[in-house]
């Protein structure tokens, strides 16, 4: 714990001084984001009674460039409650962030955006459609309080660490508890991305049966004006702190860009646990659809999704969805 601290030390050290060498400033510019989700859906088959329109998400954000080096974000996130029980909303600040610049250094600090599967989602690239694999089986969390360093060493290489609470942003309390990881990523060419991530977030619990949890995260894709594929190979060991539940996970996702306006996309996920500890929540997901985007800010996309459960074939799932993402 003392060398996570030393770390954590060492990083604020290094951006404070970054800070103090600064004397050429731009002229500040700051400018409003809106990003919205919505769909509608209905099941098939024994799924039919279940339908209805839906704003999943709502972001409303401000970012500010105070110079070439030094920028802020902060980012409101209101979606639907945790279970889907009630009709009120929830909101959560998700960014309140500065991000310093100095060469190939770039340096996160306040509450900010992990580091665990944020390349994956990316390249996912349906994000208002469909979580990342490891965001849908919550795994992490897509932002959290801390701080995170990215160097690149060169045009083909990068690595990045992150030190955070562990708690996500919808939990930000302070314990003795912290989240950090490791980044590789390598782009041998403009076409490839090759990534490897190591997570371990500590439980500090002096009861027997609990243990640290860790994620092994591999990651490649392919990417073209036409065409991307990639795939991701997920391991997490000890979920939640219980010794011996380890998971596995496959997603694999492919899109073709028959137009400018028109994307063909699909994806396959599976989860696996040992010893079917996680047998109610492993299986097979399945998605296809079509995306169509009229103007720059606006897609649609009209998508069948299919879930497989390994517990029961009596649960199968199909369900058909129009999911939209509105920017501006």
């Amino acid at each position: 714990m003392k060398t996570i601290n030393l770390v954590a030390f060492a990083l604020l050290l290094g951006t404070t001084s970054l800070f103090a060498q600064n004397k050429k400033e731009s002229a500040p510019k700051g400018n409003v984001f809106v990003k919205i989700f919505s769909n509608f859906h209905t099941g098939l088959g024994s799924m039919n009674d279940y339908s209805g329109f839906e704003l999943s998400r709502a972001y409303l954000g401000y970012k500010y460039r105070i110079s070439d080096k030094l920028a802020g974000k902060v980012t409101m996130d209101i979606g639907n409650p945790k279970n889907g029980a009630s009709l009120e909303r929830t909101a959560y600040v998700k960014h309140a962030m500065l991000t310093w610049k100095e060469g190939n250094l770039s340096v996160d600090f306040g509450l900010i955006e992990t580091k665990i599967f944020k390349i994956q989602e990316r390249f996912w690239g349906n994000r208002y459609l469909f979580k990342s694999f490891q965001d849908e089986n919550k795994w992490g969390s897509s932002a959290d309080m801390g701080i995170s360093a990215t160097y690149k060493f060169s045009k083909y290489l990068a690595a990045d660490f992150i030190l955070v609470n562990g708690e996500g942003y919808k939990k930000l309390q302070s314990d003795n508890n912290y989240r950090t990881g490791f980044g590789i990523t390598y782009t041998p060419c403009e076409n490839i991305i090759l990534r490897a991530y190591y997570d371990n977030f500590t439980k500090d619990d002096n009861i027997d049966k609990l243990k640290d949890q860790n994620i092994i995260a591999l990651f490649a894709g392919y990417n073209t004006n036409k065409l991307s594929i990639g795939a991701e190979y997920n391991m997490l060991y000890n979920y939640a702190f219980n010794n011996g539940n380890d998971l596995n996970g496959i997603s694999a996702y492919i899109a073709y860009k028959a137009s400018k306006k028109i994307k063909v996309f699909g994806r396959y996920d599976n989860l696996s646990s040992t010893s079917n500890w996680n047998k109610s929540k492993d299986g097979d997901q399945m998605i296809t659809g079509i995306e169509y985007m009229p103007i720059k800010n606006l897609k649609i996309a009209p998508n069948y999704r299919m879930w497989l459960p390994q517990e029961s074939e009596s649960n199968n799932q199909a369900i058909l969805y129009l999911n939209v993402e509105l920017v501006f």
